[in-house]
């Protein structure tokens, strides 16, 4: 998922229940909110990881080549301080909590 900032709003399962039996990928653009606010609505519903972007390499391509397309500089899209979050449903913590 990436909303350019909407995810702060979407992403609440207060609001949208199914949201926890999902698993989520989402980037988080911190100019417009706190990766930690995602991560306490599904620390007890979901196992996190955070992805910080890294360098990468033309090896690291799976598509190409592409005729007059520069693939490394469109694989490596970030603008500041950016990370991902991965929200994977644990379905034991789903039925532990009655859901």
């Amino acid at each position: 998922m990436d909303c350019e900032g909407a995810e702060f709003s979407l992403l609440d399962p207060a609001n949208d229940p199914i949201l926890i039996r999902a698993n989520i990928l989402v980037e988080i653009h911190p100019e417009f909110g706190n990766k930690h606010e995602i991560i306490r609505r599904f620390e007890g519903t979901h196992n996190i990881t955070e992805i910080i972007p890294s360098v990468r390499a033309v090896s690291d391509i799976r598509v190409g080549p592409i005729k007059n397309v520069d693939l490394l500089g469109a694989a490596d899209e970030r603008r500041g301080d950016q990370s991902w979050l991965f929200l994977e449903m644990n379905a034991s913590r789903l039925f532990v909590d009655g859901r």
